[in-house]
């Protein structure tokens, strides 16, 4: 019974793994691909690193035009849609859950958008119907005087088609949310206490529907955002839907729209995302699940493994950036002397790398890192670093050997609060310094070998220290501990991929130890751990890769049994190209 039970459990994991390749990694190759071709590092007009691309949709006032107008018919058609199907829902709701009204109901949903301008054109054309129907009643004295609904400068038929559209998906959510909110009772309650019929239906059902509807009435809008359909038929050719704009710029003959059009893409996804990530951040319900240790491994040197300091230079001009997502997760914590505890952890890191050579021995790192979690998002840590290979040697039979040494800083990006329950990061300030030693095969094989020590520099501030103080007036602060760290790695890089594995060790010698239920800074532990992990890249052109890493703690000391799966994108520069 209980194989079959981890059995299925596994199973469903794998399919939300299967479902998420399926749809997530095709749609952001699709947005990566964009963005090479928008800079100029893919496609047939690729010619190295530009931004002419961005500033001539930037400067452009078709582009804005475009933003604006799909905005306000976006708004406009939720704004009449909700109107009109809550007017419905309210006054004849109960005819609507049956019969043939509520069968009537679901047939505007079957309509395909296209099939609904069609409509919509032999309704409210000059020559449609209703101007037919103006001139036979005399209404109307000629084809010449009627109304000009199609292709207006206010959209009306597209304003009218999307409403047809929106309002029945509208008017069955609301029918939903006024079983779920028992909304009859609560409106005969109403007029029980005295409420007038208007009072009950504005005052009393409308704000209950509406608050319940509204994150589906955003997420409504952004869909509307970017119709296409009605748009294209009734709308006019300027300005034209965001939609419309980028189809015609990815149709037209002239290629060099092909790239502005990759780049409006992105502007139009990066406003839908916004839209989407704010809707959902209001959904988000937040849980005290969760403890201040958690987060104790959202460092810029633990999360990303081997840090910021690797054995390769970059080589003089050669610019690398890197945009990674990361996914952390963690059932258990370990803690002093073996200690383990049951402290669930969900949490992502978006990360931020970049990585130029000055010279040919001599690189120029930087990292940031804003982590999102149950209960609050924010900007956590970053770095400044330098590397500099001062043994480069060629040793018999083709292998070689390099000797790097590195130094930088790591330091909080923003003033986020480390006593809080879901912490952002530990606040700490750090001063890395590595010997890297890497061997070279002639097949291509590498082994490296990379020692450091991190000497702390960060104090809690005084109004940390209050606050533990509150709850545990005998907490007395102890000094941040400064900690060791050895990397063991083994890969090999070939022409269009890289692939490695290691391992790495973190110890840190004083410091404080977790402890449940008591309140206490997570800044001052002490944190050891052993963690392997792995990385897989490849690239095609060499100018962009792709990645997948990986890593995973094994034991250690007031740290997370973390779980962390990345995957990013690297963009390569040769800044001295001309």
């Amino acid at each position: 019974m209980r194989l079959s039970v981890l059995s299925t459990k596994h199973l469903n994991r794998l399919g939300i793994a299967v479902f998420l390749a399926c749809t997530l990694l095709p749609l952001a190759a699709g947005l990566a691909y964009a963005l090479a071709y928008s800079f100029g590092l893919a496609g047939a007009l690729s010619h190295g690193f530009t931004t002419e691309h961005w500033v001539a949709v930037l400067v452009a006032r078709e582009t804005w035009y475009s933003l604006v107008l799909s905005v306000g018919i976006a708004a406009a058609v939720v704004i009449l849609a909700t109107i009109l199907a809550m007017s419905v829902v309210l006054y004849w709701g109960d005819r609507l859950d049956r019969g043939l009204p509520g069968f009537l109901l679901y047939l505007p949903l079957a309509v395909p958008p296209l099939a609904a301008a069609f409509l919509t054109f032999q309704w409210l054309g000059k020559s449609g119907l209703l101007t037919r129907a103006g001139v036979a009643l005399g209404w109307i004295a000629d084809l010449d005087q009627a109304p000009e609904w199609i292709n207006d400068p206010w959209h009306i038929g597209v304003m009218v088609t999307l409403v047809a559209l929106t309002a029945p998906f509208f008017i069955v959510l609301f029918l939903q949310y006024r079983r779920a909110e028992n909304l009859p009772q609560l409106m005969q309650v109403a007029r029980t206490l005295g409420a007038s019929e208007k009072q009950t239906v504005w005052q009393v059902a409308a704000p209950v529907l509406l608050r319940r509807a509204l994150p589906n009435l955003g997420l409504g809008a952004i869909f509307l955002f970017g119709a296409y359909e009605a748009p294209l038929l009734l709308g006019r050719q300027s300005p034209r839907m965001i939609s419309v704009l980028i189809a015609q710029k990815f149709r037209k003959f002239n290629l060099s729209d092909v790239p502005q059009a990759y780049t409006l893409t992105l502007l139009y996804a990066g406003a839908v995302g916004l839209a989407a990530w704010w809707i959902f951040r209001k959904m988000k319900r937040l849980s005290g699940v969760g403890n201040i240790v958690i987060l104790l491994l959202l460092r810029v040197g633990a999360l990303n493994a081997q840090g910021p300091l690797d054995g390769y230079m970059k080589g003089k001009g050669n610019l690398d950036i890197a945009v990674s997502f990361s996914g952390n997760s963690s059932n258990k914590f370990h803690g002093a002397n073996d200690e383990i505890y049951d402290l669930e952890y969900r949490g992502s890191l978006l990360s931020l790398f970049a990585e130029y050579g000055l010279t040919d021995n001599f690189d120029l790192v930087s990292v940031g890192s804003y982590v999102f979690t149950p209960t609050q998002d924010g900007l956590q840590d970053g770095g400044l670093f330098a590397k500099y290979r001062f043994w480069n040697a060629s040793l018999r039979k083709g292998y070689r050997f390099h000797a790097i040494g590195g130094l930088g800083l790591a330091f909080p990006l923003s003033d986020y609060e480390p006593t809080a329950n879901g912490a952002l990061g530990t606040k700490a300030v750090a001063a890395p310094a590595r010997l890297i030693l890497q061997l070279e095969t002639p097949p291509g094989f590498f082994v490296n070998l990379t020692g450091g020590f991190n000497w702390r520099f960060d104090q809690p501030s005084e109004a940390d220290i209050a606050a533990v103080q509150q709850e545990r007036p005998d907490f007395q602060p102890v000094q941040p501990a400064n900690y060791a760290t050895f990397l063991a790695k083994i890969g090999f890089p070939a022409a269009h991929y890289y692939l490695d594995a290691w391992f790495e060790w973190q110890y840190t010698k004083g410091g404080s130890d977790y402890v449940p239920d008591v309140p206490d800074l997570p800044q001052l532990y002490g944190v050891s751990y052993r963690q392997i992990g792995g990385t897989a890249y490849y690239s095609d052109e060499g100018r962009m890769g792709y990645y997948l890493s990986g890593g995973y703690i094994l034991n250690g000391r007031n740290v997370s049994q973390m779980l962390r799966v990345t995957g990013g994108l690297v963009f390569k520069i040769n800044t001295g190209k001309k």
